[in-house]
């Protein structure tokens, strides 16, 4: 469904000034088109992210239809089974009315619906059609049902739709009352907006005056519908809403709009890329192309990619002012049922302004049965790209010799003898250029342009940007790379020269260094010779060898709570070493979860019902530790067999079982047993991933509910082995919305062949750290190992190389929230030009460094700045630092170069700066020896001071 966006007058009560509210059953709208509004009301299964939403603090109230059940709820089939569906809504058909007397309804709301959405980060809920259940006789039940659920959900915000006869009642459980049509109606039949009868009018006036008395703290909203087209009566139906005392919106019986284009709010530089992924090819999004390949270059650039699945209704591009270009890039198997209306959509969206950029399969070339997508059909698009198909295939193109590239290609390989096949295409718009030809003896008739960029967009055919395959990825990467350079292609495309872009890798003029340890295999014993016969912990080894000598270097340790938790599988000494770890002021307390889940997705439905099978396989025992689970185990080994094999190479899907799966246990509950070790002024707020890192998006909510940062999953490796950028993943995933940070480097599991052999293989970590620094600044440096290292004095040596020699580089140590705090702004930040080479910078959360590429010639005028603290070189790039006590900076740049004093680099962080001709004073705060440098009256100096760690300082320079 398309979304209808039109500038709507936004109308504020005159005695409360309320915030305008919306009702919006879509997905579309950009997250900047809700910034005016609260509360929010949205669909349960169909809405935008939720995350940006509660950033801004919005209420959010999730839809529950108390009275009816529709197709498009994920509990209908459930609600069928259970012969809980009545008749059809005739003005919504595949909606079913339910009978509130029936007790597994009452069950299905409180405990699996409400539950639902709470967990999806909705802060309430929206109950509707509580009028059909009144209609039907079911006062009581009706009455019963709000109060059982302000009884269960004593927090949540409720809203009522109508339900005038109950609200004496109820008034006092429900924190809004909707007044649906109160001056109009719809004509389902005709399809036509009416408006109502004055008499219709001044009795539902009557019952508000009334509810209003009994309840002065109750909040009245109203919603009408009519045709937006018709501005005048809109406004005259606003005025008199208003005129009632009520907190007023206006829509399409649809509620598919959203009042868009307030003014300003298209001011910002657009950074989003909409892209898509194959639900029946790729089964996740992270499993996609665009995700595995080209996100990593284009957060590089500044762009945050989002997705949507190419089996759902196209998103309309026409009012989406936060895109700048869509992305096509699907794996082979990709065929859509309907080719040439992607074809005419993306076209759509080239006229609205949006770049088309096509890698690989675009999707289109044939539909769901094998049926090729004709020459001109596809054309339609391609011309607007600046090319042609002539749909004819060279697969064997001996003879064929590269007669021009550019700097684009080659890149990390150069293209294979013979060359891949292709279909030959030819630039036809003279606005284009080909960045890559073939021909046969250099003949004109015979050329084909493989690599195009055109005023809007660009096209790489097949094989001839990389030759990633998902196969060799896994069993053998070494011969795999990019011919084409993504980093230049994009910047290329989307004509980006000078404009900041959020950069997650450096804070002060420094590579950021982050330390995690995660507690698996906590009370492990150690098989170094030096603790034989001492009955040492791995954990133990760890804290001796490497935590404590290390007091400069702050890392957070995740606990498995399971593991120092007597009723799972606690030993003697677990608690006292967890105790010790949290004594060290360099350590960050940090949860690992409850269980350790190796395989999330095995968990989001039925998992307490599969697991079942699985719990004789348990070597530490489970829940049900008996003969019928052992004799299940047996009974199902084909299929325990094909789980093993197939899930990550996990034999289990988590690592303890003492108890049934609780999602709640497994975040909240594990933070809370854990607080006991640590200082309760300095409780827990950050949850490293274990297992496979792929949490749904129930988990990431339940995080940042409880105000937890959280970090883990992805993979990136860049050395001998893994010798690309193909390797590097991007910066987070985003399941609903929620921002998953990504672990920045690999772990020592990933060079030991999964703990197994090579227990030496963490030294050669140095490798990836030079080339994601080089020739590109791509990651920060994280130092990430786990307990089950003090298994072995190789693996133990292993760690401490890397740590010397991380000694040697110039970084910036931070605790891994703080970096989760920067990622979070790197999502957030807005960029709004203000006048030519000048930016304010918005929304930025944690993050402070602002890095901008071809700006060579120019420099920082810190006269026109606001909130800048320096800035330095990098790798031919300009690195801004923000200074954090300015909520709004401004950057401008210029030719001049200032006498005024400003931060080069600090290896500790700085704010609050303060400038007075030559004299500088700051807060500043850190880990290990404080050394800067200063541009002071035009002359580089260099400060060292000896502090305590961790403490903030106020100082001054001259």
């Amino acid at each position: 469904m398309l979304i209808l966006l039109l500038l709507l007058p936004l109308y504020l009560s005159a005695v409360e000034q309320e915030p305008p509210w919306l009702i919006y059953y879509n997905d579309q709208a950009p997250i900047e088109a809700f910034a005016p509004y609260n509360p929010i009301i949205l669909q349960s299964a169909r809405h935008p992210p939720l995350a940006p939403l509660l950033e801004q603090k919005k209420k959010l109230l999730g839809y529950v239809n108390i009275g009816e059940v529709s197709e498009e709820d994920p509990w209908f089939v459930e609600a069928k089974e259970r012969g809980l569906l009545k008749q059809e809504n005739p003005n919504w058909p595949g909606s079913f009315g339910v009978d509130l007397a029936n007790p597994v309804w009452e069950t299905l709301l409180l405990e699996t619906i409400i539950p639902t959405l709470l967990h999806q980060g909705f802060t309430g809920i929206f109950l509707d059609q509580i009028d059909v259940a009144l209609e039907a006789g079911m006062h009581l039940e009706a009455v019963r049902y709000i109060k059982k659920i302000r009884e269960k959900f004593p927090k949540i915000q409720i809203m009522l739709n109508r339900g005038y006869q109950i609200l004496h009642e109820v008034g006092s459980e429900i924190d809004y009352e909707l007044i649906e049509t109160l001056y109009t109606t719809y004509d389902f039949k005709n399809k036509t907006y009416l408006l109502r009868k004055e008499a219709e009018i001044q009795w539902q006036l009557g019952q508000i005056d009334a509810a209003k008395k009994e309840f002065p703290e109750l909040l009245f909203f109203s919603l009408d519908y009519w045709d937006l087209n018709d501005q005048k009566m809109v406004d005259a139906i606003y005025e008199k809403e208003i005129a009632a005392g009520m907190r007023p919106y206006v829509s399409t019986i649809q509620l598919d709009t959203i009042p868009a284009r307030l003014e300003g709010q298209n001011r910002f530089l657009p950074r989003h890329i909409l892209t898509f992924w194959d639900s029946k090819v790729d089964l996740h999004i992270e499993d996609s192309l665009p995700h595995r390949l080209l996100e990593m270059p284009l957060n590089y650039l500044g762009f945050d990619l989002i997705y949507a699945d190419v089996h759902d209704p196209l998103p309309d591009m026409s009012q989406r002012y936060d895109v700048c270009g869509i992305l096509l890039c699907f794996q082979d198997k990709t065929a859509v049922k309907d080719p040439s209306k992607l074809i005419d959509w993306a076209s759509r969206a080239i006229d609205a302004g949006k770049k088309v950029v096509i890698l690989r399969n675009p999707g289109f070339l044939t539909d769901l049965k094998g049926r090729y997508t004709t020459e001109d059909v596809q054309n339609r698009l391609y011309e607007k790209i600046g090319f042609v198909n002539t749909q004819r295939f060279i697969e064997y193109p001996f003879g064929y010799t590269v007669v021009s590239q550019d700097q684009l290609t080659p890149f990390e390989r150069n293209y294979p003898d013979p060359l891949p096949g292709f279909y030959v295409t030819k630039v036809s718009d003279k606005r284009a250029i080909s960045h890559l030809s073939l021909a046969v003896d250099g003949s004109i008739e015979s050329r084909s342009d493989l690599i195009i960029t055109g005023p809007n967009g660009a096209y790489v055919s097949e094989f001839y940007a990389n030759n990633y395959d998902p196969i060799l990825y896994r069993t053998d990467p070494r011969g795999l790379g990019w011919y084409l350079d993504p980093f230049s292609f994009f910047q290329q495309v989307f004509a980006q020269e000078v404009v900041p872009i959020p950069d997650t890798t450096t804070l002060a003029g420094k590579r950021i260094f982050y330390a995690t340890c995660d507690g698996d295999n906590w009370n492990g014993g150690t098989a170094i010779e030096e603790y034989r016969g001492q009955n040492k912990y791995c954990s133990e080894v760890i804290l001796e060898k490497i935590i404590e000598p290390n007091r400069d270097m702050p890392i957070s340790v995740s606990i498995v709570a399971a593991t120092v938790d007597p009723n799972w599988v606690a030993r003697k000494k677990s608690q006292e070493i967890a105790r010790a770890y949290n004594k060290l002021p360099q350590v960050e307390a940090a949860s690992h979860t409850y269980s350790h889940p190796f395989d999330w997705g095995f968990f989001k439905e039925n998992g307490q019902a599969k697991e079942l099978l699985l719990l004789g396989h348990y070597p530490d025992g489970s829940w049900q530790n008996s003969y019928l689970s052992w004799f299940r185990a047996k009974n199902q080994e084909k299929g325990y067999e094909a789980y093993s094999q197939n899930n990550w190479g996990y034999v289990v899907p988590r690592a303890y079982a003492k108890k049934p799966f609780n999602l709640n246990l497994e975040i909240e509950g594990s933070v809370s047993y854990l607080n006991q070790f640590i200082s309760p002024n300095n409780p827990i707020k950050l949850l490293l991933w274990p297992g496979d890192g792929r949490p749904w998006e129930t988990p990431l909510a339940l995080c940042y509910k409880a105000k937890i940062a959280q970090l883990g999953g992805g993979f990136v490796r860049f050395d001998s082995e893994y010798p690309s950028n193909l390797f590097v993943f991007p910066l987070a995933r985003k399941p609903g919305g929620w921002i998953q940070p990504y672990a920045s480097c690999p772990a020592e599991n990933s060079y030991t062949n999964g703990w197994s052999n090579r227990f030496y293989g963490y030294r050669y970590l140095k490798a990836t750290l030079e080339n994601t620094e080089s020739p590109r600044r791509l990651k920060p440096i994280q130092l990430y190992f786990h307990s089950y290292s003090g298994e072995y004095q190789a693996s133990i040596d292993a760690i401490a190389e890397n740590i010397a020699y991380i000694q040697t580089q110039p970084v910036i140590p931070i605790r891994a929230s703080r970096f989760c705090d920067i990622v979070q702004g790197f999502y957030s930040l807005k960029v709004e030009e203000v006048g030519p080479m000048q930016w304010k910078i918005h929304d930025r959360k944690g993050l402070e460094t602002l890095r901008l590429d071809h700006a060579k010639s120019l420099e920082v005028d810190l006269a026109q700045s606001t909130g800048v603290v320096g800035w330095t070189r990098e790798h031919g790039s300009l690195y801004v630092y923000l200074d954090k006590a300015e909520a709004v900076p401004t950057l401008s740049l210029g030719k001049s170069v200032t006498d005024l004093p400003y931060l080069i680099d600090s290896s500790w962080e700085i704010w609050d700066i303060r400038r007075k001709d030559s004299e500088v004073i700051f807060n500043t705060k850190g880990w290990g020896k404080l050394i800067m440098h200063w541009s002071i009256a035009g002359n580089i100096r260099e400060f060292v001071m000896e502090l305590p760690n961790d403490q903030e300082f106020t100082l001054r320079l001259k």
